[in-house]
């Protein structure tokens, strides 16, 4: 959460914050909580772009929810997990696989 409030005061100050480094950043910092005693790994195919500040803390959150709440309950200790995010700007819309 430190990432994304960072990154949202940056995008605040009008610092041009690409959609692609601030999720993979976000995602890293997810993964380095969780990787300590978990065997997780990560992948991202996140398409760069630079979408209206205001839909960054909006998109931010459901990220790390959706990526949290997978490993929180789905995550099984005898084997390993690979989370794969997908983003695409389709248009005026958001493309989250």
């Amino acid at each position: 959460m430190e990432a994304l409030y960072t990154k949202l005061v940056q995008a605040n100050e009008n610092i041009n914050v690409p959609v692609d480094e601030f999720i993979k950043e976000l995602l890293n910092s997810i993964e380095s909580v969780f990787n300590d005693s978990l065997n997780i790994s990560m992948t991202f195919d996140i398409e760069s772009f630079d979408p209206d500040t205001s839909k960054m803390f909006p998109l931010g959150m459901i990220i790390n929810e959706l990526v949290t709440n997978s490993i929180q309950h789905g995550y099984n200790e005898k084997s390993s997990m690979n989370i794969y995010l997908s983003l695409k700007k389709l248009k005026a819309l958001f493309s989250c696989r």
